[in-house]
């Protein structure tokens, strides 16, 4: 009898942890929608830090900021393409 009662418990057991893996599951994936917004701003952000940046060494060379946008944004790159890289990493 002791034996049944063995394996019946660790049904039990194993059924609590399944059911706990996927609250796991539910909880970060609910987590990692919620937060999109904040990392898309975030990255907005970034994106924007290092083409300022550029620019601002541009300007320090002595180039107008036409120019030294367009230059930037050249050595730089393609901002969105730089975004859909760092979206898909998360």
């Amino acid at each position: 009898m002791q034996g049944m009662e063995t394996i019946k418990w660790i049904q039990r057991f194993q059924e609590i942890l399944a059911i706990d893996s996927w609250i796991s599951m539910l909880k970060f994936r609910l987590q990692t929608i919620f937060s999109l917004g904040k990392k898309e701003s975030d990255l907005d952000l970034e994106m924007r830090f290092h083409l300022e940046n550029l620019i601002l060494e541009n300007l320090k060379k002595g180039i107008k900021i036409e120019q030294a946008r367009n230059e930037a944004l050249q050595i730089f790159g393609q901002v969105e393409e730089h975004k859909t890289q760092c979206r898909n990493t998360w």
